[in-house]
């Protein structure tokens, strides 16, 4: 038999890439977005450079197209000819991927995804060489497929004014231009499917689909590790050769943080094989740490401290969105009945259902909440001295984490700087006010926009008044909704900014039309600061303050068309602060859900059990269940506040 020729093996090669979709069989994670891509109304597929994102999305575009679904098919079947979009960046880019990827290129046509039989014909596009602007395809219903390529350098307006079924967009967009292609789908009931990897960081696209949850959105993440036409010997190559701070962007699709990473340490220093509890000394130490949510997850960590190598662990997690805190503490007991839990300010806040503070509710549930919010000894919030000392104990090897605790090393991944400041861009850092905001200060009422780079004091919850910094602008042409109150007063904020209700509980602008407001300047959760606030809103600010049994509601939240710049302070005492009318919002602070006040400081001590000395105020906090104290330095890990 003799060999085959190179004319032979190009002849081979030809009637292969004419039965491509014939062919194709997808890998785990491309099967997973064949599955979830039209299920649902939005699919991210967020993969590595070369991993077979953009190959995997031009197939599902061509099975749609043509109405052809294989027998492994477990997605959305269309029973008639869609009209379809396709997009990327540029005129250039789009013949150059997704265009060839459908129809092939000029010199070999019919070798795409889309078989040749199956192009009725093609029209030209304008101002870009070779590029097709429309191509019509015959549908197994009988009827015509249209698909439109466009590119994102064409312009916002470029994605308006049609009604599709599909849409696909090969690589990252801004989010006006992500809002428009989605929009077109809304008459049909269509989808739309994206296919990226997040050079750009933690856009706002990015942190839609990962921080925004909805049941109507999905996110799947491919790794080198899923292409497996990608050898090993390959892999490490392909990872050798990536700059250390864009590897898990390019190899593993993570949101790429560029150089300001706040703990540049590889994952495997701190990765450690779980272990069994039942062998671990009795001079271990343990502590929990949980931050209160509703629609911004609940979230809990567990950690162990070695005192004698001086080791931390963090051994479990836990996050979830929407339930009640019979349902937390239900899944965090099993933790230890007496394991002592941190918890942040916002414990102090009333549950809107038993109108107890929610730190007491858990303690009622037979959770051990320590005796007061989590702070520092000096009585700040600040996450810096914690960072620095978690960086230190990863680099000494002294910061351990259960390998498979994958939400936590999530947050690890993200967790990063710019300009040398922390972002905190998976939390309400991004949920703010519109630089007109009127806010009630203790020099009269301000637009936030002139409290940038001020110090004060604000009104705040209880009406109370407490010190704000770090006033400046958090992100750039956001999008915006307007608040209206019953006493006429508009509020203009990003749509996941956070408002307080009259009975405790943080609400989404978006979420908020009928509820009840909490009046700072009114409330009577305290009669006596009530009072104080009355006195000094018309002292300070020549604010006329409602009646004593004033309350507010939120008659109506409108979406605007109207983008802005929108600002926010913090306001460590609180985390939130009162605006013009004495509605409370909520500030820009936030903690991490990862552990970080964790050295074990000694304060005085005010007795020994066991061998070991109890802390002044835990010994205050626990008369009378000194025997189920489990003895612990309430500093091995503050509690810090994650969400809201």
């Amino acid at each position: 038999m003799s060999e085959f020729t190179p004319a032979d093996l190009s002849r081979v090669q030809l009637e292969r890439d004419k039965r491509r979709l014939e062919l194709y069989r997808p890998y785990f994670k491309q099967q997973q977005f064949h599955r979830d891509a039209g299920n649902f109304r939005e699919t991210l597929l967020r993969a590595g450079n070369q991993q077979g994102k953009t190959l995997c999305a031009a197939a599902n575009t061509a099975i749609h197209a043509t109405g052809r679904y294989p027998d492994w098919w477990e997605g959305v079947r269309l029973k008639k000819a869609p009209v379809i979009w396709c997009a990327g960046v540029t005129g250039e880019v789009v013949r150059d991927s997704i265009q060839k990827l459908l129809i092939g290129d000029s010199a070999n046509p019919g070798t795409g995804f889309i078989p040749a039989d199956d192009i009725i014909e093609t029209t030209p596009s304008r101002g870009v060489a070779d590029l097709i602007d429309t191509i019509y395809v015959k549908h197994a219903s009988g009827g015509k497929t249209r698909i439109r390529l466009k590119y994102y350098e064409q312009g916002r307006e470029k994605f308006q004014a049609d009604t599709v079924d599909v849409v696909w967009l090969d690589e990252e967009c801004d989010l006006g231009i992500y809002t428009e292609a989605l929009t077109r789908t809304n008459a049909t009931k269509g989808f739309l499917y994206m296919t990226f990897t997040p050079l750009k960081g933690m856009s706002e696209v990015v942190r839609k689909f990962l921080n925004e949850k909805s049941p109507d959105r999905c996110d799947i993440n491919m790794t080198i590790e899923d292409a497996l036409h990608i050898s090993p010997v390959e892999r490490q190559k392909i990872i050798d050769s990536y700059p250390l701070h864009e590897r898990t962007a390019r190899i593993m699709g993570q949101p790429i943080l560029g150089s300001g990473r706040i703990f540049p340490i590889a994952e495997e220093d701190i990765k450690c094989d779980p272990f069994d509890m039942a062998s671990v000394p009795f001079f271990w130490q343990e502590i929990a740490g949980i931050d209160f949510g509703w629609d911004h997850p609940t979230a809990a960590v567990k950690m162990l401290y070695n005192p004698q190598d001086d080791i931390i662990y963090v051994t479990n997690t836990y996050k979830r969105s929407e339930q009640t805190p019979l349902i937390h503490a239900a899944a965090l007991k099993p933790w230890g009945t007496n394991v002592p839990w941190a918890w942040p300010h916002d414990g102090l806040i009333h549950d809107k259902n038993s109108g107890e503070q929610l730190s007491v509710t858990y303690r009622e549930l037979g959770m051990k909440m320590m005796g007061e919010h989590a702070t520092f000894e000096s009585g700040s919030n600040s996450v810096e001295a914690g960072l620095t000392d978690m960086l230190m104990r990863m680099q000494t090897g002294r910061w351990k984490v259960f390998s498979h605790l994958h939400d936590w090393f999530e947050e690890f991944r993200l967790y990063h700087r710019k300009d040398g400041k922390v972002l905190k861009e998976y939390d309400d850092l991004m949920a703010c006010l519109h630089p007109d905001s009127e806010i009630i200060t203790d020099k009269g009422v301000r637009k936030i926009i002139d409290m940038v780079g001020t110090e004060g004091h604000v009104l705040t919850i209880d009406g109370k008044w407490n010190d704000y910094k770090n006033c400046r602008m958090t992100r750039a042409d956001a999008e915006l909704v307007k608040v209206t109150y019953s006493d006429g007063h508009e509020l203009v904020c990003t749509p996941d900014h956070k408002l307080l209700s009259y009975e405790g509980e943080w609400v989404s602008a978006i979420d908020s039309a009928g509820m009840l407001c909490h009046n700072a300047v009114s409330h009577q959760t305290n009669t006596k600061n009530s009072l104080a606030a009355l006195c000094l809103a018309e002292e300070k600010c020549g604010f006329k303050p409602k009646k004593a049994n004033s309350i507010l509601s939120i008659l109506s939240v409108q979406r605007l068309k109207e983008r802005s710049d929108v600002y926010c302070m913090e306001v460590p005492a609180t985390q939130a602060f009162a605006i013009a009318n004495g509605a409370v919002v909520h500030n820009c602070s936030r903690y991490a859900l990862m552990m970080l006040r964790n050295a074990a400081r000694v304060r005085k001590v005010a007795g020994m059990m066991g061998g070991y000395a109890i802390e002044e105020e835990e010994s205050r906090n626990r008369v009378g269940n000194m025997a189920n104290y489990n003895p612990l330095s309430r500093e091995i890990c503050r509690g810090v506040k994650r969400g809201i």
